[in-house]
C-alpha cells in the first residue's frame, strides 16, 4: 500500500465490524481503481480533469464450501472446486490449513497447507475435517468443513419412531420422518405404493394423508431419499423404505333388545374383528329409566327399571370395540324397557263363612292383561279352593270354600299379571274362612219359688263364641260372666224372664237359643174369717180365707 500517494478517511461501520479505507486522487488519465489497487473503469471528465474512487475493505472473512462428499480418487483442489472464498486478496495475506481425519492425506501440486488454495489427496475413505486459517490487515478469522471421502449418506424413515408400524384404521394423518447421515444437499417422499399425499414431499420431517383406498389396501409405502452434497461420479444417493400397515376396519355391530323391567340385559358384544374389546357408554333416550350403568366394559349386564308402568322407555348403549390398541367404529345396543304392569286387588269381603265364595277382583294400570294364580293354606284345613295356571283373561276369583274342621282357615291367593308384552307383576291376598257356629242351645226352661237368682245351662259352642242377653221383663237382669253358658243369672224377681244364648263365629251368620225363667213368689197359709156350722146331715160349708199366697 503506497502510503506516500493517497489521503485517507478511515470509516467505522458499527453493523459489519469492518473497515473501509477511501483513497483520493488525481492520475492524469483519471481510473476507478478496486480494493487491491486494480483498475476496473475509466472515469474521464469532459474537464480533462479526472478523479478516482479508490476502496480498501480489510473485514476478515473466509468461508469454506458446505459439507461435501468426494467420491471418486481425484485430487482435492480448492480453487477450481469453489470450496473457498475470501474477503480480500493481498499480498500479505497468509493461510494455515489443519487436516484431521481417519486416513492419511498429501499436498499435491506444489501446494503447502500455507497456500490460498492447496490442492490435496485424501488417499482413504474416511471424514476429514478441514480447518483454514485467515489472516488480513482486518485481523483472523476460520472456518471449518467435512469432506466425505468415500463415505455415503444413509437414510432411514419411520413413523412415529418404528422404521415400519401398524396405525389405527381411524388414522387420518401420520407424521413422518425422515433422517440421515453425510453431507446432504436435499431430502424427497415419495409414495412407492398408496393414494394419499405427503404433505411437504421436499422435508425429511413431514405427514401423510391417508386415502380410503389405503385404508382397503390395508397398507402404503413410503421411500424417503436423501441426495448428497457431493463432487465426482457417483449417485450419492440414499433411500429407505417405510411400510405404513393400516388395520381393518373394525365396525361395532348394531342390535336391539326388548326386555321387561328389571330384567338383566345380557349382551355380548360384537364386531367385525374377532377378538375385540369392548367399552361402552348408555344413556336414556326416551322415559324415564334407573339402573342403568353410565358406562362399563365386555357384557351389559344391567337391569334398567322402568319407573313408569304405562309407558316404554329406551336405553341406548354406545359399544366401541377395541382391538390391538384400536378404537373402531362404535355399534349401538337400543334396548327397549317396557312397563311391569300395576296391580290392584280388591277382595271384599276378605272374611267369609264355610260355603261362601270368595269375591276377589283385581285391576292392572295396563289394558288387554291375562292373569294366573296360585293358592296356598297358610292355617285350618279347607277346600275348594283352587289355583289357575293357564293364562285367562277374567279378573276375579269366586272359589267355593268350605272350612272342614272348627278353627279359622286362612288361604293366601297369589295373583299375578301379566301384559301383552310378557311382562308381569304378582301380588297377594289373604282370605279367611270362619266355620259355622255350634248351633246355640240355652237349656230347658226353670220355673223357680221365690228366688233371686239361678245358674244356666246353655251348650258350650265348638266353633264360635257365644254371649247372653235378655229381653225386657219383670225387672233387668245381669250375668256373672254374659260369656259362659253357665253363668249365674242375678236380679229376678216373680214372673217370667225370657234369657237368649247367641253364638257367634266372624263372618257367618249367628245361632240363638231362648229359655224361659218363671220365678214363683212364696206361699202364704192365710186366715179364716169365721168358723161356720153346718147340718149333721150336710156335705158341705163355706169357709173363707184371705191373705194367702199360692
Amino acid at each position: 500500500m503506497k502510503t506516500d500517494r493517497y489521503k485517507y478517511l478511515l470509516l467505522l461501520s458499527c453493523m459489519h465490524l469492518s473497515i473501509h479505507a477511501y483513497a483520493v486522487s488525481k492520475p492524469a488519465s483519471g481510473y476507478l481503481y478496486d480494493g487491491n489497487e486494480k483498475r476496473i473503469s475509466s472515469s474521464k471528465k469532459s474537464s480533462g480533469t479526472a478523479s478516482a474512487i479508490h476502496k480498501n475493505n480489510f473485514a476478515c472473512n473466509v468461508t469454506l464450501r458446505a459439507d461435501v462428499l468426494y467420491c471418486n480418487n481425484a485430487a482435492i483442489d480448492f480453487q477450481n472446486d469453489t470450496l473457498v472464498s475470501y474477503s480480500t486478496n493481498n499480498v500479505t495475506d497468509t493461510y494455515a490449513w489443519t487436516i484431521t481425519g481417519g486416513g492419511s492425506i498429501s499436498y499435491i501440486g506444489g501446494t503447502t497447507n500455507s497456500d490460498r488454495y492447496p490442492k490435496l489427496q485424501l488417499h482413504d475413505g474416511s471424514i476429514y475435517t478441514v480447518i483454514v486459517q485467515f489472516t488480513n490487515a482486518a485481523g483472523t478469522c476460520s472456518d471449518t468443513m467435512l469432506i466425505y471421502k468415500n463415505v455415503f449418506p444413509t437414510a432411514d424413515a419411520s413413523a412415529y419412531g418404528l422404521p415400519d408400524t401398524t396405525v389405527c384404521n381411524n388414522a387420518a394423518v401420520i407424521n413422518i420422518n425422515g433422517s440421515y447421515t453425510g453431507p446432504i444437499k436435499s431430502t424427497q417422499w415419495q409414495i412407492t405404493s398408496g393414494s394419499g399425499t405427503v404433505a411437504n414431499p421436499s422435508s425429511s420431517g413431514t405427514t401423510y394423508t391417508v386415502s380410503a383406498q389405503d385404508k382397503i389396501n390395508g397398507f402404503v409405502k413410503l421411500t424417503f431419499s436423501v441426495t448428497a452434497n457431493k463432487i465426482g461420479f457417483c449417485s450419492g444417493i440414499a433411500s429407505d423404505t417405510l411400510r405404513i400397515n393400516i388395520s381393518p376396519a373394525n365396525i361395532g355391530t348394531d342390535a336391539s333388545s326388548i326386555i321387561c323391567s328389571g330384567n338383566p340385559i345380557a349382551y355380548t358384544p360384537t364386531s367385525s374383528i374377532t377378538g375385540s374389546t369392548f367399552t361402552w357408554t348408555s344413556s336414556v333416550t326416551s322415559g324415564s329409566v334407573s339402573g342403568n350403568s353410565n358406562s362399563g366394559t365386555g357384557i351389559i349386564n344391567d337391569m334398567p327399571v322402568n319407573n313408569s308402568n304405562t309407558a316404554d322407555a329406551v336405553v341406548t348403549y354406545t359399544i366401541t370395540p377395541i382391538y390391538n390398541g384400536c378404537s373402531g367404529t362404535p355399534g349401538h345396543l337400543t334396548v327397549t324397557v317396557k312397563p311391569k304392569p300395576s296391580i290392584s286387588i280388591l277382595n271384599s269381603p276378605s272374611n267369609i263363612c264355610s260355603g261362601n265364595a270368595t269375591n276377589i277382583q283385581f285391576t292392572s294400570s295396563l289394558a288387554g292383561f291375562l292373569f294366573t294364580s296360585s293358592v296356598s293354606l297358610i292355617s285350618g284345613t279347607a277346600n275348594g279352593y283352587y289355583g289357575n295356571a293357564i293364562a285367562s283373561p277374567m279378573n276375579s276369583i269366586n272359589d267355593i270354600i268350605n272350612n272342614t274342621s272348627t278353627a279359622t282357615a286362612v288361604i293366601r291367593y297369589y295373583i299375578t299379571i301379566i301384559s301383552s308384552s310378557g311382562c308381569s307383576t304378582m301380588d297377594s291376598t289373604d282370605v279367611t274362612v270362619y266355620s259355622l257356629p255350634t248351633p246355640a242351645n240355652a237349656g230347658v226352661d226353670q220355673v223357680l219359688c221365690n228366688a233371686g237368682s239361678t245358674s244356666l245351662t246353655a251348650n258350650t259352642p265348638t266353633a264360635g263364641t257365644g254371649s247372653w242377653a235378655f229381653l225386657p221383663g219383670p225387672s233387668a237382669v245381669s250375668f256373672a260372666n254374659a260369656t259362659s253358658p253357665t253363668t249365674l243369672v242375678n236380679g229376678l224377681t216373680s214372673g217370667t224372664y225370657q234369657l237368649i244364648w247367641t253364638i257367634t263365629n266372624g263372618a257367618c251368620s249367628v245361632s240363638k237359643d231362648t229359655v224361659n225363667i218363671t220365678v214363683n213368689p212364696a206361699t202364704v197359709p192365710g186366715v179364716l174369717s169365721a168358723d161356720a156350722t153346718v147340718c149333721a146331715n150336710a156335705n158341705n160349708g163355706t169357709l173363707t180365707l184371705s191373705g194367702f199366697t199360692g
